[in-house]
């Protein structure tokens, strides 16, 4: 499936909640290949969800800096193939 990432987590660390609004502060974080107990690799994003009712979202939206996406997904990339490599 095009666009899926399997290697990362999206546990929030704070949310608001303002009527039908909530907004989430969420790390895109992929654990180290290279150390388990080293640092992440992930980029932070704001999530702005609007709840339609009946446990429903009628809109979600994404912000987070696209460049520094690409950055961390590449690292990311580079640590698990020089891990891989490994062996």
């Amino acid at each position: 499936m095009q666009g899926q990432v399997t290697e990362m987590s999206f546990v929030f660390e704070f949310s608001m909640i303002d009527n039908d609004r909530v907004k989430l502060y969420v790390p895109n974080r992929s654990a180290n290949p290279a150390d388990s107990f080293g640092e992440p690799y992930q980029f932070v994003a704001l999530a702005l969800l609007h709840y339609a009712g009946q446990g429903q979202w009628c809109y979600e939206e994404d912000i987070y800096n696209a460049e520094e996406s690409k950055r961390i997904h590449a690292r990311f990339a580079e640590a698990k193939s020089a891990g891989s490599a490994v062996g």
